[in-house]
């Protein structure tokens, strides 16, 4: 008998209701191959209460505890209760989960899972990933916390200037901070000083080296004076001047090798190119050495009221079976300079051998160039200009000097000696002096 009109559909001994709007949910085929039928959206769930036989477990694809979740679907089984189909955890009552709780942050709090896992929390757990770096010192502190982790440290105090006083005055500074350089402890006092010898008010020309001085209190001013100076400049009168310089390159073979002169003046001063300075009042003929710590190459200067000098040939070292070897030499290997005003006898031979280069302007009181510059066979420019006027002796001068070239310097007005002067100076290739000495 179908009532169709009241929603009602009676089969045997079953009545089935349902909605007029509502699937319909067959029976007894739940039983049978077409069980997927029971499912279906509905807005009133059918009773099988009085149905039989009575059910164990849900169908494949339901669940029988819904928990907190909305499901699209619900059955209700004889004798076992509702089964639920299309349930989804609530966004409202867990609003985190891996796409906007993740990284540094942790889910927490109650979890809900519908295949993905839903949150009540999201716990902020970035001070576990953050390193905490002490200070230096306990009492310096912390310059930076972590912005997102204040209970630890990002940048710490490298000193402790954060707690100290610059007492600076307009004199200086007598005493710094043991834990703060960059601020003064004491400052200092003034003394008047007249600085007469500090003639300078900023640093002066040609200076490697300086002192200073503090005039006045008031109206203070920085004055300097050098104390050394740049390479072939002499200190005379507290000023750099150019007053002429013996300026040579030397190569030092090994590590521990030694350069010697022998060398007569008075006051005048060797810079020894490694930042080593011989001051010399007085000497005669003296021998004067300097013992390189590293091997390499090097500028050497002398500067003064030198009046003689002369190179030492370089002696090395010597082998398990006594043989010679180059350890321990130190080689002139070009001249830059030779025109101290005062020298009247220089001699370059015996240490010339790996010289190269042209040579240079000649002391101006020059008298005696005997072998001046004898064997120094790889010098390969040229001769100076002229020859100073007052040389006289210029016997085997420039001899063997084979590969010096262009022109026969002016002599000059004073020679007497010029025995085998160029001799052996076969690539002189230029012009020979218009007119000889009249002496």
């Amino acid at each position: 008998m179908f009532l169709r009109c009241l929603g009602l559909v009676m089969i045997g001994n079953i009545m089935l209701s349902f909605s007029v709007f509502a699937k319909i949910h067959w029976l007894p085929d739940y039983l049978g191959s077409n069980l997927d039928r029971l499912g279906g959206r509905s807005n009133q769930v059918p009773d099988y209460s009085h149905s039989k036989p009575v059910f164990t477990s849900c169908p494949d694809g339901y669940i029988s505890d819904r928990g907190d979740k909305f499901c699209s679907e619900s059955i209700m089984l004889p004798g076992f209760g509702y089964c639920y189909k299309g349930c989804s955890c609530s966004a409202e009552l867990y609003p985190y989960n891996s796409s906007n709780c993740s990284g540094y942050f942790e889910l927490a709090g109650t979890t809900c899972d519908d295949g993905t896992i839903h949150a009540t929390e999201c716990e902020d757990h970035t001070c576990d990933y953050r390193e905490d770096n002490p200070p230096l010192v306990e009492e310096w502190g912390c310059e930076e916390l972590w912005p997102d982790c204040l209970s630890k440290c990002k940048t710490p105090y490298q000193d402790n200037c954060h707690h100290r006083t610059d007492e600076t005055t307009d004199w200086g500074c007598e005493k710094y901070w043991e834990d703060c350089e960059s601020k003064c402890e004491i400052g200092k006092s003034c003394t008047p000083n007249d600085c007469s010898d500090f003639t300078f008010a900023s640093i002066p020309p040609n200076a490697s080296q300086y002192e200073t001085c503090q005039k006045g209190c008031d109206d203070y001013a920085w004055h300097y004076k050098p104390t050394r100076c740049e390479v072939g400049y002499t200190l005379k009168d507290n000023r750099c001047q150019d007053l002429g310089a013996f300026v040579f390159s030397a190569n030092a073979v090994s590590d521990s090798s030694t350069l010697k002169f022998r060398l007569s003046g008075r006051n005048y001063t060797i810079d020894w190119g490694d930042g080593t300075y011989e001051d010399v009042a007085s000497s005669a003929n003296a021998t004067k050495s300097h013992t390189y710590t590293s091997a390499g190459d090097y500028t050497v200067a002398i500067t003064g009221d030198l009046t003689y000098f002369a190179n030492v040939a370089p002696v090395g070292s010597t082998d398990a079976d006594g043989n010679a070897i180059e350890d321990g030499k130190v080689y002139l290997t070009g001249i830059n300079k030779l025109n101290l005003p005062l020298v009247t006898q220089a001699t370059i031979m015996g240490n010339c051998g790996k010289m190269t280069g042209s040579i240079p302007e000649l002391p101006p009181a020059l008298t005696n160039g005997y072998e001046m510059f004898y064997g120094c066979s790889n010098l390969d420019g040229t001769l100076p200009a002229e020859l100073p006027d007052t040389l006289q002796n210029g016997e085997r001068m420039f001899r063997d000097c084979s590969k010096l070239t262009g022109n026969v310097p002016d002599l000059g007005e004073s020679l007497t000696n010029g025995i085998t002067m160029f001799l052996g100076c076969s690539n002189l290739d230029g012009n020979l002096p218009t007119e000889l000495p009249d002496t």
